[in-house]
């Protein structure tokens, strides 16, 4: 739907709640009151801008196409929560445009902080989070010598210190930082909207890392504080993170209702991955193989991300390979190389998993030379990572692969480093 700048908020609001047949109390159900909704139609007050963010979410609209720029009206809290939701909603673009208006204008210290915090965390997901990370180093060195900021600043500049190395994929320095942050946070009374951030993000990366009883721990507070804000979309991340933890089929149920139900494409293709990987492939590993090729494409084309579009080839040949049909596996391999070479990043996890892929293809038709060769490619670029858990299970293939060519000394020695891998706890610090 255009937006009609001549419109108010309110005119606008009603127009996309009729466009979804809502009426005002099925719209403010678990949200606000009725009387909120008939408030902001008749142009009589505005709320939040976390109320504003859920009903928006409900009405399946950016909140820019309901506040129709008319947000540039309100005070410099209301543009600064706006950023924040922006940023939070992926709209980086748009909020590095209301960044740059506000830089111009005269803030209190607290705003401008809150306003370099998220522009740092805009230029982490536009591409360069090695700049962020230089910058918001210096801002938490600084002010941990100062003590001049809240904690819960602190907690966030922690947290978008953490996002900056997560999107480096260096996932020892983000656990280092997140939890920097996550014990900052514990010095406040309760749970705020920046301590809930970085304990699910610490619960995020615990998963990458192999920490699983550690991720489950963080990622359950979380999802009771999502749960308890009606956050539907970090509620959804916090059960798909459950899901890998503890490999419950109920979370990533629930996960994937949620992002189905806020219409949120390629999570709800991630989570629908997972689901077929796991559950799916055990009853009908031809349904599940086909519907993995079909995300494929479409993450391919749809969204263009050919790591993950290579990365679901992998799953769709692991499937194969479990279920021994050889064929079929060679299709997925086959297209799984072909849309690697479209990949910019040979050192990101989905040409990591390609590799381990290659290397058990090959283990299964006896060229166990290039077997190896891909087995310690694989556990390399995982380690690169600091995925230490995954590297641990790529050098696994070439321990197996070593036995059986009756080279037991070799795989006797491969174990050995395994086990080093999966002993280290990847907990260094960020500096």
């Amino acid at each position: 739907m255009i937006v009609d700048q001549e419109m108010t908020i309110g005119q606008r609001f009603k127009k996309y709640r009729k466009a979804q047949g809502l009426s005002q109390q099925q719209l403010s159900e678990g949200i606000c009151s009725y009387s909120t909704v008939s408030q902001i139609e008749c142009d009589r007050a505005l709320p939040s801008v976390g109320t504003l963010e859920k009903l928006a979410e409900r009405l399946c609209v950016p909140l820019r196409e309901i506040l129709g720029e008319q947000e540039r009206t309100q005070d410099i809290s209301f543009q600064l929560d706006v950023i924040r939701v922006s940023v939070s909603k992926r709209d980086y673009a748009y909020a590095l445009e209301l960044i740059q208006e506000l830089e111009g204008q005269e803030l209190l210290e607290h705003q401008r902080q809150v306003l370099f915090l998220n522009h740092m965390e805009c230029m982490t997901r536009t591409g360069y989070p090695h700049d962020a990370a230089r910058r918001v180093l210096e801002f938490v060195q600084a002010q941990e010598k100062q003590q001049t900021v809240s904690d819960e600043t602190l907690c966030d500049a922690y947290n978008k210190l953490g996002n900056a190395y997560y999107f480096q994929r260096d996932y020892e320095k983000a656990y280092s930082a997140y939890e920097h942050g996550y014990h900052v946070s514990l010095r406040q009374e309760v749970m705020t909207r920046p301590a809930a951030a970085i304990t699910l993000n610490l619960g995020i990366v615990c998963n990458e890392l192999g920490f699983k009883e550690d991720a489950q721990l963080f990622l359950d507070k979380a999802r009771d504080y999502y749960s308890d804000k009606t956050d539907l979309m970090n509620l959804a991340r916090s059960l798909f993170s459950l899901a890998i933890a503890t490999k419950s089929k109920e979370y990533i149920v629930q996960a994937l209702s949620l992002y189905n139900s806020l219409n949120d494409l390629r999570n709800a293709y991630v989570a629908r991955q997972h689901y077929l990987y796991y559950y799916e492939a055990k009853d009908n590993y031809k349904g599940a193989v086909k519907e993995l090729q079909d995300l494929a494409f479409k993450f391919e084309n749809d969204l263009e991300d050919p790591e993950m579009s290579v990365y679901l080839y992998g799953r769709a040949f692991m499937v194969c390979f479990k279920s021994g049909d050889q064929e079929l596996a060679d299709v997925n391999m086959s297209q799984a190389e072909k849309i690697s070479t479209e990949v910019k990043d040979e050192q990101s996890s989905g040409i990591a998993y390609l590799h381990r892929c290659k290397a058990l293809n090959e283990m299964s038709k006896k060229n166990f030379e290039n077997a190896i060769i891909h087995s310690l490619k694989s556990s390399e670029l995982y380690g690169k990572m600091k995925m230490y858990t995954q590297s641990a299970e790529s050098l696994q293939v070439s321990a197996d692969i070593y036995s059986q060519m009756g080279k037991f000394q070799e795989a006797y020695e491969v174990l050995t480093r395994v086990n080093k891998l999966l002993r280290r706890d990847g907990r260094e610090s960020y500096e």
